[in-house]
């Protein structure tokens, strides 16, 4: 969706309109000091969690450093999750002002739209991708670059193999699950920008121009979509169900092989690797998409898959591994790490 300079510079020269949005009055002269004021905000919360982390690999520069601070780098993934939901979460007062700004004072159906495709291209597009660049193929890239192999990897000559897989294990899982948990709710921002944005387009062909009543429905159709998945979740096992899972425990457990490499496990491995060499090529194309509506039908498929491929991975006990399996482990690992890296 390409705006042409013109609509631009029409767009700017709407009157002043005055909105509140949450118990303070928000004031700009056009669509374009909202943008700005977005892209300010974004700007001042990257700035303060970048601040925020200098002072970690200055205070982690060894392994003792890191094995007495480890509660330091949880801290640090903590308050950069909690800094992406409550920049989220004050986007909402920016919303309100553009939204009403162009319900009430766009003259016609193609100039409302003209405003709505802007917004989307220079929020959605461009601030919030710009976030993701910052956030993933920054600072979470920093800290594995600073943490795992500036420090972690060059201790092998100071602590048992034992110990250090362990360490490495251990800060690799807390990043790893902090940078999904991020992500989440990075996404989750975004859906919700979504969410809006395509409540007012679709203002222009059912003629309603009323801001409140437009997000009424945004809420309503959110709330009826949380309870549906909470429904889900709380549904009640059935006794098929019960039957299947009895029969499941009552299977005796083979034992397993203390030498080579398991038929099954070498499967799960490829398998394993297939998925993320997939997620890779899925993140890359969008990345590269001019207008990716197209693909994030895609990307639910994608999260239910990511759940089930991890929860099958995470359940591995790698005190039953025998030696080959835990060096095929290690190295697929390795190597998911690194495609993942490539893509951040």
């Amino acid at each position: 969706m390409k705006i042409q300079k013109l609509i631009k510079t029409t767009l700017a020269l709407i009157l002043t309109i005055s909105v509140s949005a949450c118990g303070k009055t928000e004031s700009y002269h056009s669509p374009q000091e909202v943008i700005d004021a977005i892209n300010k905000e974004a700007d001042t919360m990257i700035s303060t969690l970048e601040k925020e982390y200098t002072s970690i690999p200055s205070q982690i520069d060894s392994y003792e450093a890191y094995i007495q601070n480890a509660d330091r780098i949880a801290e640090w993934y903590a308050t950069m999750n909690e800094t992406t939901k409550e920049f989220f979460t004050g986007m909402e007062k920016y919303y309100e002002s553009y939204y009403r700004m162009m319900l009430d004072t766009c003259k016609n159906n193609d100039e409302l739209k003209d405003s709505l495709e802007l917004f989307y291209e220079e929020v959605y597009e461009g601030t919030f991708e710009d976030l993701y660049k910052k956030l993933y193929e920054g600072l979470f890239k920093d800290i594995y670059e600073d943490i795992y192999e500036d420090v972690l990897s060059k201790a092998d000559d100071i602590v048992s193999y034992d110990e250090l897989y362990s360490s490495c294990s251990t800060f690799y899982d807390a990043w790893y699950d902090a940078g999904s948990t991020c992500y989440d709710t990075w996404y989750n921002g975004l859906s919700r920008f979504y969410s809006i944005w395509s409540a007012m387009y679709g203002s222009i062909y059912d003629g309603n121009r009323d801001y409140d009543s437009l997000m009424q429905e945004v809420d309503k159709e959110e709330t009826e979509s949380d309870t549906t998945d909470t429904e889900q979740e709380e549904k009640p096992v059935t006794d098929q169900e019960e039957e299947t899972v009895e029969e499941v425990i009552e299977q005796p457990q083979q034992p397993a092989e203390t030498s080579g490499i398991r038929p099954e496990f070498q499967q799960a491995m490829d398998d394993y690797m297939a998925f993320f060499e997939e997620y890779c090529d899925f993140m890359i194309a969008m990345s590269n998409s001019e207008n990716d509506l197209s693909l994030l039908g895609q990307y639910a498929d994608f999260m239910a898959r990511y759940t089930e491929t991890m929860n099958s991975f995470e359940a591995i006990d790698e005190n039953e591994l025998s030696d080959e399996e835990l060096a095929l482990y290690i190295d697929t690992t390795a190597q998911i790490q690194k495609m993942l890296l490539e893509v951040a």
